[in-house]
């Protein structure tokens, strides 16, 4: 097989890869602000789900960690 065209499929499949990792990012965001919301809307208190917000972030910084292990 034609070592270009392997390069080529290798490097499109990272770019998909980078592109999914960047869309679970996005999603996760996106939840976070619902997430917030929600809370303001029901008027509870700051610190109601507060233990959901903190696992939200670490999910979050564990996405953007993935990401820049991609993009390396």
């Amino acid at each position: 097989m034609d070592k270009v065209f392997v390069a080529k499929r290798v490097a499109e499949k990272l770019f998909q890869t980078e592109a999914a990792v960047d869309g679970a990012l996005v999603e996760a965001a996106e939840l976070m602000s619902e997430m917030l919301k929600a809370r303001k809307d029901v008027n509870t208190s700051l610190v109601f789900a507060d233990d959901v917000q903190v696992k939200m972030m670490e999910a979050m910084k564990a996405l953007s960690e993935a990401r820049t292990a991609m993009v390396a």
